[in-house]
């Protein structure tokens, strides 16, 4: 283990505390909070900047998912109006065939086409 040199900083009472308590809801020594807190901060890095591109990013992300459902609800839509077209298609044909006549359209893609006779 390396050698450690004891700094010493000072805070007020309240600041002390706040420490403390962070410290612990990480479940780390204050030292070691603060070492860690020392090591992460880089004063080279614009906050104004980094909170401007998050609410930007967050913009983008609400419009995205904006969009997603409305997608998701046309595509609802097209589903029932498949569904609706099929059950029609269905019931034309089967009343076709009521009176003898042959459907000349497949129902779907894999039936086959009859033909008329």
């Amino acid at each position: 283990m390396s050698k450690t040199i004891r700094i010493n900083l000072l805070v007020s009472p309240q600041e002390k505390a706040d420490l403390d308590a962070r410290a612990k809801r990480a479940k780390l020594t204050t030292s070691e909070l603060v070492r860690r807190a020392v090591v992460a901060y880089d004063p080279e890095v614009d906050m104004d900047a980094l909170q401007t591109l998050a609410q930007e990013l967050a913009a983008v992300v609400e419009r995205t998912e904006k969009k997603l459902d409305d997608n998701l609800a046309a595509i609802a839509e097209l589903r029932g109006k498949l569904a609706d077209e099929a059950a029609l298609k269905a019931a034309a044909r089967a009343e076709l065939e009521a009176k003898g006549q042959v459907w000349p359209f497949p129902l779907d893609e894999n039936e086959p086409k009859t033909s008329t006779p």
